[in-house]
């Protein structure tokens, strides 16, 4: 996917190029009249979906060790993760996340001897 990113000047858009390891840059723009400066806009190059995704496919690698990603695997809905990921925007921190609560999932069968 091609994203037009706005810019003033040529020579903005090339200082800050590569700057943003991981991101897609939508707009630099010269601040005139406050000084010398660029503001920059940009998104992460993995959306919730990919997020997700990403969640997804860690619960089924390890849905058979006991670690409670079966619970994942089976019960949780995209927006369930979603939910709970919130504004983390790196698959290793989503994962971490929803991780923890596998962890509890795990100790309480552990503890209960019980299925979810």
């Amino acid at each position: 996917m091609t994203t037009t990113v706005a810019y003033d000047e040529p020579e903005q858009l090339r200082q800050i190029q590569g700057l943003l390891d991981g991101e897609q840059i939508q707009a630099v723009y010269d601040c005139t009249g406050a000084g010398t400066g660029i503001v920059g806009e940009a998104v992460r190059d993995l959306r919730a979906a990919e997020l997700i995704q990403s969640v997804r496919e860690y619960a089924e690698a390890n849905y058979e060790n006991g670690s409670g990603w079966d619970v994942v695997v089976e019960c949780w809905r995209d927006d369930e993760i979603e939910r709970v990921i919130g504004r983390v925007r790196t698959a290793k921190g989503a994962i971490a996340k929803v991780g923890v609560l596998a962890d509890i999932f795990a100790d309480v069968r552990a503890d209960t001897g019980q299925a979810y």
